[in-house]
């Protein structure tokens, strides 16, 4: 049970998340299994994107739902889109980047 499922719509067998108008500016969700070993591949598909989106993996489920940044969380890995509407070049807060840890991993192109 996801913490933060009130603020989320889920279809199509749980594959599908949508989020609901007037919800937090962030909610991380549960996935229906754990990931234990190997390669695996993610696929987001974004319909909209306001000023900002994260999307990514953590490995603490205790940080999930609408109360952690997980930007900034150590057990957590995710890609920042970056602002759409400031021109701020931190990698932080600003440019699309590979954040991991805690930290920014790598920046990435617009």
């Amino acid at each position: 049970s996801n913490p933060g499922r009130q603020h989320l719509g889920i279809s199509g067998c749980g594959s599908i998340v949508t989020y609901k108008r007037g919800a937090p500016d962030f909610c991380s969700v549960i996935g229906r299994t754990p990931i234990k070993s190997g390669v695996h591949y993610f696929e987001f598909v974004t319909h909209r994107i306001g000023d900002e989106l994260w999307v990514g993996l953590v490995d603490d489920i205790s940080i999930v739902g609408p109360r952690t940044n997980l930007r900034a969380h150590r057990s957590a890995f995710t890609y920042y889109c970056g602002r759409r509407r400031n021109s701020s070049s931190s990698l932080r807060d600003g440019q699309a980047s590979l954040q991991g840890g805690g930290k920014v991993e790598q920046r990435f192109e617009p």
